[in-house]
């Protein structure tokens, strides 16, 4: 059995908040949407006194952050992703395939797939992955110029995976 320094559901949870923090910062209008939608479900929860209570569920639950999204140029910073969401206890569920509707883009979604590990932390992160090889090729190569320049896995974080 594996032992770990933190509990999984803890790293989800942090990670969750950082990255929900991080872009309530970048997009100011969606750190005003979480206040409205925070101020709402206390208005509902306050009129109907007992329903959370009668569905296992509580106000800080029903606001936790359910989504966000993180997207990829190539299939390293794929693998390196798969990784790090792989130490939390996600994994991918589910393929989006968006080129069928003309978008050069692979998606899943990475999550908790154990019902109980999915049940304290519902978060999940969709990822998409750019497909470079139906570019036209002009672009492939600024893509390809500007990715190798990328790098979203530091040397700490991949000494933190391993």
């Amino acid at each position: 059995m594996v032992s770990y320094l933190v509990k999984q559901s803890s790293l989800r949870t942090m990670f969750s908040r950082a990255l929900s923090d991080m872009y309530a910062k970048e997009v100011p209008l969606y750190g005003k949407f979480l206040n409205i939608v925070d101020a709402r479900n206390k208005e509902v929860v306050s009129e109907k006194q007992g329903f959370l209570e009668k569905q296992g569920l509580s106000l800080s639950r029903i606001s936790e952050e359910k989504h966000g999204a993180i997207r990829l140029g190539c299939a390293e910073e794929l693998r390196g992703i798969a990784a790090m969401f792989s130490v939390m206890g996600m994994y991918p569920v589910g393929y989006y395939d968006l080129t069928e509707r003309g978008l050069p883009v692979h998606s899943t979604a990475f999550r908790p797939i154990d019902g109980f590990e999915l049940a304290t932390n519902p978060f999940r992160v969709f990822t998409s992955l750019l497909r470079i090889d139906m570019l036209p090729l002009e672009i492939q190569v600024l893509a390809k110029a500007l990715l190798s320049k990328r790098k979203i896995i530091t040397k700490r974080l991949e000494q933190l995976i391993a």
